[in-house]
């Protein structure tokens, strides 16, 4: 009986696994993100989103300010293939780099989402600040869906809406 068991529960893992071989690139895994040492250089799709911002906005008049926490989404939409970030930049209102999220490239397999958080009252600098992201794919039509969500409250007052990121340049 023991073994019954036991052979059934090899089927049911075997059976449950991926069956795809590990991606020879992996060089770190994180709890957040999977980096990779994949060369982008030769991918068809190069390019840059830009995704406006607002960490901060005029309410009542233009010295009442409310600070909002902004929420970068970058989305794979394909369900097949995967895409690479190379850079997430987040820019403020003067478009002076205040920081860059990632220092190596991030593996994003179909459907899978990593988002980026500038927190409320910290890095706001100002109502017009903006994201770069830098996504490389090796699949022409794969492009993934890039959203800023801003929210905020006061009191019980709840503030949110989001901004979608489109396509500047080619890298």
């Amino acid at each position: 009986m023991k073994k019954a068991i036991g052979l059934l529960l090899s089927f049911f893992l075997i059976g449950c696994s991926s069956g795809g071989e590990a991606d020879p690139a992996i060089v770190q895994k994180s709890e957040a993100y999977r980096y990779t040492a994949i060369n982008t250089d030769n991918f068809p799709i190069k390019e840059v989103i830009y995704v406006p911002a607002y960490p901060e906005i005029h309410t009542v008049n233009e010295r009442s300010k409310q600070q909002l926490t902004v929420t970068l989404s970058i989305r794979n939409t394909s369900r097949r293939d995967s895409i690479y970030l190379d850079k997430v930049e987040y820019y403020d209102s003067r478009g002076q780099l205040v920081k860059n999220f990632i220092d190596k490239t991030i593996l994003l397999e179909s459907l899978e989402l990593a988002s980026f958080v500038v927190e409320q009252k910290k890095e706001h600098r100002g109502s017009g600040a903006s994201f770069l992201v830098y996504y490389a794919s090796p699949v022409v039509d794969n492009v993934p869906e890039v959203q800023a969500v801003m929210i905020g409250a006061a009191g019980q007052q709840g503030l949110s809406f989001l901004t979608r990121g489109k396509v500047i340049d080619r890298y």
